[in-house]
């Protein structure tokens, strides 16, 4: 069973119409795991394919081909999104340590340390390259910085009356 993925679903028509759903941009069909047990950031998913001549491209020694490229206009027969084709999205730790010391009945006051992505744990802004014809194909572009936030300390002194 083949299970198409990826295609251009609105294009422009003749004068600017734009036409929905078929269009003349082939479809990426599924026709094995994609998945990979070391996945990098250069190599997320296994990229080989077939494309629409039958010619077998992208392949790494040892793996068999898991996209095949459907000819155009051809219906696609599952979703358009699989969240396994998506940004390595980690998790990111923030800490707070408070300490309140009572100094009066009705003075307190509050030491505290607070760490926001405490172990820098850095998500890139994008989500893989998933047009088989794009040199990149598979990999996670890097070169748009850190979308979430570097590693951040702050201090705070609170006095409560």
């Amino acid at each position: 069973m083949t299970v198409p993925i990826l295609s251009g679903t609105t294009s422009a028509g003749p004068a600017g119409a734009a036409t929905i759903g078929l269009t003349n941009a082939p479809a990426v069909a599924v026709i094995g795991d994609p998945r990979l047990d070391n996945a990098s950031y250069d190599r997320m998913f296994k990229t080989g394919l077939i494309d629409a001549t039958g010619t077998v491209r992208n392949l790494q020694p040892g793996e068999q081909p898991v996209f095949q490229i459907m000819p155009a206009f051809a219906l696609r027969t599952s979703s358009q999104y699989f969240g396994n084709l998506r940004n390595r999205w980690g998790p990111e730790f923030n800490v707070t340590l408070a300490k309140n010391t009572t100094i009066r009945e009705s003075l307190v006051l509050q030491l505290r340390a607070e760490a926001f992505n405490l172990f820098n744990h850095p998500i890139f802004g994008g989500d893989p390259v998933i047009d088989p014809t794009n040199a990149n194909f598979g990999a996670l572009l890097r070169n748009n910085g850190q979308s979430n936030i570097p590693r951040q300390l702050q201090l705070g002194i609170r006095l409560t009356f």
